[in-house]
């Protein structure tokens, strides 16, 4: 009866320890931006980004790291991930506009801007 008590303390013990460990790892947060393309403005949403991508390479811009989808329904994913959520208060896009110019930049957002009515930003977390 000894070993059966022994050998349950032991498996409780094996199931709770690694349980245990995995909460002080906290969760990963996203900041999630999604753009609702109208679909007939798709193709020229997709060129301005592309622009935007361009810019990005040419300008060195290595503050922006996110990754890109787009669903069937013409919504576009930018997803980033953050360190904190005071990362949410740095623009993003400072040094493209310092590098590239102001006007330039805002006339390139004016472009994408009009391929879209719903515009959406949040946050994920991942547990």
């Amino acid at each position: 009866m000894k070993t059966h008590k022994l050998n349950f303390l032991l498996v409780l013990l094996l199931l709770i320890v690694p349980g245990s460990l995995l909460q002080g790892q906290g969760n990963q947060a996203y900041w999630v931006h999604e753009d609702v393309v109208k679909p007939t403005m798709v193709g020229e949403y997709e060129g301005v980004v592309k622009e935007l991508r361009d810019n990005m390479i040419k300008y060195n811009v290595p503050e922006a790291k996110f990754i890109v989808t787009n669903l069937a329904d013409s919504r576009y994913l930018y997803v980033s991930p953050l360190a904190n959520m005071a990362a949410l208060d740095k623009p993003l896009f400072s040094t493209l506009a310092e590098k590239m110019g102001r006007d330039a930049m805002s006339a390139l957002f004016n472009r994408m801007d009009k391929c879209y009515d719903v515009e959406q930003d949040y946050v994920i977390t991942l547990d």
